[in-house]
């Protein structure tokens, strides 16, 4: 029976014991044809015992990385992947800078302010009157998500003027004319109007069934009285 020592640590614990000690015999194997043949035999047999072998089906060298991992770098093979470098394994991958952009509004976001200065830049006319229009509806959808809550107009028209540094400066007026922002507010507002009547008639329905059960509650009590 065999009888595992302190040496016998597992390098690759997804793979398991019996995974490492084949590849230890793949070692012994003298005939480098028959080694290579039986290490494509481990390699499958590692594809079938990983966890998640569908998230690295496009990537098959994963695998024989592995192998040689647990190989600790010292197998002779004739394998359709390169051996990886040993002093890639648990190397720290590079610090990603951080971006220093000056980012305004944070709630808004990079995007939204490169999309308020592209739009600035535009020559004047419908086509950007549209767009202003359409930021406006954009951006205040985007800060109701991060506050849940609703806008000043006015505050949101001077957010725009300073993500533009200026070069937009939408008139409140003109904005509510654009059918763009007033199809938006009527559809608000007939949302609210909506939520507002069905939750007025969800009151009344409990309160006519609550009306009810108290009437034949009386009849049950009062019954054989008159």
């Amino acid at each position: 029976m065999y009888e595992y020592t302190s040496s016998d640590t597992v390098i690759l614990k997804e793979y398991g014991r019996n995974i490492q000690k084949m590849v230890e015999y793949l070692k012994t194997i003298p005939d480098r044809q028959e080694r290579t043949e039986k290490a494509y035999l481990v390699v499958e047999m590692m594809k079938q015992i990983h966890p998640n072998f569908k998230e690295f089906q496009e990537t098959p060298s994963k695998f024989w990385d592995d192998l040689f991992i647990i190989a600790q770098f010292d197998l002779d093979i004739d394998a359709p992947y390169p051996m990886p470098e040993k002093d890639m394994l648990g190397k720290k991958p590079e610090r990603v800078a951080y971006s220093t952009n000056n980012i305004k509004f944070r709630h808004y976001g990079k995007n939204i302010q490169l999309l308020v200065q592209a739009v600035a830049h535009l020559p004047e006319g419908e086509r950007k009157k549209e767009l202003e229009a359409h930021l406006f509806n954009l951006m205040k959808s985007f800060h109701q998500a991060w506050q849940k809550d609703n806008i000043e107009d006015s505050v949101l028209v001077e957010q725009i003027k300073d993500l533009s540094d200026g070069a937009i400066q939408c008139n409140l007026d003109e904005l509510y004319g654009n059918p763009i922002v007033s199809s938006s507010q009527e559809t608000k507002n007939l949302k609210a109007t909506n939520t507002s009547s069905s939750n007025h008639n969800k009151k009344n329905k409990k309160n006519a069934f609550n009306g009810n059960k108290k009437n034949k509650n009386w009849n049950n009590k009062n019954k054989g009285k008159y």
